[in-house]
Formats: C-alpha cells, sequence, structure tokens
C-alpha cells in the first residue's frame, strides 16, 4: 500500500521471505489498536505483549513488531512532516 503511494521506493521495499507474512499480518492487525491525534502514534506495547501471550509468541515476536512499528512511524510521520511544510 505504501509503495502504491509513492511513499516507499521500489528499493526499499521488504522482500518476501518465509514468514514475513506472518509477521506483517499481526503488524496489520496490531495497527488498528495505534492512537491518532496530531500524528500517527506507535502500537501500545500492552496491545503487543497482550497478543503475544494469547497466541504463545516469543520475545523475539515482540522486538520484530517494534521494529516494523519503528520503520513504519518513520515513514509514516515523515511525510506527515513534509505535508505540514507545504
Amino acid at each position: 500500500m505504501l509503495f502504491e503511494q509513492g511513499k516507499i521506493k521500489e528499493k526499499d521495499q521488504i522482500p518476501f521471505v518465509g514468514y514475513d507474512y506472518f509477521y506483517l499480518s499481526c503488524f496489520y492487525d496490531l495497527s488498528t489498536c495505534r492512537s491518532i491525534g496530531m500524528g500517527v502514534g506507535p502500537i501500545p506495547i500492552t496491545v503487543i505483549w497482550d497478543f503475544s501471550d494469547r497466541h504463545g509468541l516469543d520475545e523475539e515476536f515482540v522486538e520484530i513488531i517494534k521494529k516494523l512499528d519503528a520503520a513504519y512511524l518513520g515513514i509514516v510521520n515523515a511525510d506527515s512532516k513534509k505535508s505540514n511544510k507545504n
């Protein structure tokens, strides 16, 4: 979706390698819980922990989701700052 909107260059896309779909699918589900106000906020860590516990996932899962979220926020909020300058 971000690629189609021109927010991610083709060279910066995450290549599909096995489990990527699982993590991205979970990330998209968890993204529905983020706060949105003046900008897009992070996924609350308590939501990530609850999801992880409910599905029997380990700390590695939590760290991957946090890294995906940080990357997403960097892209979305940088784009938002550019839009506000115009």
